[in-house]
């Protein structure tokens, strides 16, 4: 977003009525055709949001849970899972593929500011 500030607006707008109003986040990852190999989140705090846009079949999000793979297609559905918590990837898929992750990526101290702003409804000074 600091290459293109003027999409700041946009993820506000989608949150808004997309996310669940009690989902604090912070920063936004946009994927086009990202062939997302098995990892884990590094320093996100509690859990993301990820919803996945355009023509395409496959691609859908698998997360191991304690060996047990689920399989979520994500495509025009936002889900809300832990990526530090658990193993996840995509799956291979044929077309154009963007996906969109929202997510904090602050300390505790950072998040529960980020929280207060969002519940008075100062979400713009994230």
């Amino acid at each position: 977003m600091s290459d293109n500030p003027e999409l700041n607006n946009i993820f506000i707008e989608y949150a808004n009525y997309h996310l669940p109003k009690e989902f604090y986040w912070s920063q936004v990852q946009i994927n086009f055709n990202y062939d997302i190999q098995k990892h884990k989140d590094g320093l996100n705090q509690n859990e993301s949001i990820i919803v996945a846009f355009g023509d395409y079949t496959g691609g859908e999000l698998c997360i191991d849970v304690d060996g047990d793979i689920e399989e979520v297609d994500i495509q025009d559905r936002v889900y809300k899972f832990n990526g530090s918590l658990y193993t996840h990837w995509v799956k291979d898929f044929d077309g154009d593929r963007w996906s969109l992750v929202f997510f904090t990526h602050h300390s505790e101290e950072k998040l529960r500011e980020l929280e207060i702003k969002k519940l008075t409804n100062n979400i713009n000074e994230l």
